[in-house]
């Protein structure tokens, strides 16, 4: 149960337009049709009344009297007790890679689901994609939190407003990416927004249409993959998805897969893979895969070579690079990079198998 006051202003006017010359009304006021408080009042008094309500929606009916008989019935629905918050909104996670520091940023509920009261919010918080609770009853809108060290993982933070106890909807910011080189293998298929954060996306033509994320759906038999899109305008593409830093070794070899398709067969749309030292387009100065036409609306299987010469921190780059009227959309799925296998290794054979006779003598 809940207590409160309903406050409404008397009537000051009758029927007929007239000034009510009473010098006395009496008012009651029902709650789904139960009586719940009566009293007294004058014209054109503002009425405070303390009631007692059921937490949540309660229909509300005010009817006023004079000597004459009351009045038409005034009735409205009311949410009694903390309701239930909206979700924050524009949350966001930023990190400084010096530090491994990472904040988060919000704005706080625009008030209840039902209209109803909300006071002083608190937030539980979560870190994904482990889903771990972190804090609960966070006071404010900026939160802060150190990173676990190691090779680089995404990160994105759940806000969940609470209203004294009365929990809103979690709202997701979006992911960053923390840590040191991977080293191989490294795999990452696409299926969310946390795993397009391990790549740097670069709109080098500054269109505003770069890479994004294809969730999975019923349209794409429940396999995500990113790709770029063309707008309603024709343009070219100069787009790169840039994959986090990878360690390779001197003297390896690693193999590098993925899946690759057009948006339409009916277009040429041209592709290309490079890698360089620094997550830049003028750092992309070695070629994997030059620049390739592909014709296509289904995904094709793609492999490549990388002969590591060095120790070395390498990022590799796969740009879209389509030109008008052709470019639609290029889709891109599955990205491995093996283990790298030392050139100096003994080749696999498989081993001699001697024949044993089991039978008696």
């Amino acid at each position: 149960m809940w207590t409160g006051h309903i406050q409404f202003t008397a009537p000051s006017k009758n029927f007929a337009g007239g000034n009510l010359t009473d010098s006395k009304l009496t008012y009651t006021i029902l709650n789904d049709k139960k009586e719940i408080a009566k009293g007294g009042t004058k014209p054109g008094a503002a009425v405070s009344q303390p009631v007692t309500l059921n937490k949540g929606y309660n229909t509300i009916t005010i009817i006023v009297s004079n000597g004459e008989g009351p009045s038409p019935k005034f009735a409205s629905r009311y949410y009694a007790g903390f309701d239930t918050p909206k979700p924050v909104v524009n949350a966001h996670t930023s990190v400084d890679t010096n530090t491994g520091k990472a904040t988060v940023t919000w704005e706080a509920p625009a008030g209840g689901q039902n209209e109803g009261y909300v006071g002083e919010l608190t937030y539980d918080i979560k870190r994904y994609p482990e889903g771990k609770v972190i804090k609960t009853g966070h006071v404010g809108t900026m939160f802060e939190d150190t990173l676990p060290e190691g090779e680089t993982a995404v990160y994105g933070y759940g806000i969940t407003p609470n209203n004294h106890g009365t929990m809103g909807e979690e709202m997701v910011s979006n992911y960053v990416s923390y840590g040191a080189p991977i080293t191989p293998p490294f795999a990452n298929g696409f299926e969310s927004e946390a795993d397009l954060a391990y790549f740097k996306v670069i709109d080098a033509d500054n269109d505003g249409i770069t890479w994004g994320i294809e969730e999975p759906g019923m349209f794409n038999d429940n396999d995500g993959y990113a790709r770029i899109l063309r707008g309603e305008e024709k343009h070219s593409f100069d787009d790169w998805l840039v994959s986090p830093a990878l360690h390779v070794k001197a003297n390896h070899k690693y193999k590098i897969s993925f899946r690759l398709s057009g948006r339409y067969k009916y277009y040429e749309e041209q592709f290309e893979v490079m890698y360089g030292t620094a997550p830049t387009p003028e750092a992309m100065t070695k070629t994997l895969m030059p620049q390739t036409m592909i014709k296509r609306s289904d995904f094709e299987a793609v492999t490549l070579t990388l002969d590591a010469d060095k120790d070395e921190t390498i990022y590799l780059g796969f740009h879209a690079l389509s030109v008008k009227p052709e470019a639609m959309g290029v889709k891109i799925d599955d990205v491995v990079m093996t283990a790298g296998v030392d050139f100096f290794a003994p080749e696999s054979r498989s081993p001699l198998l001697r024949s044993v006779s089991t039978a008696k003598p």
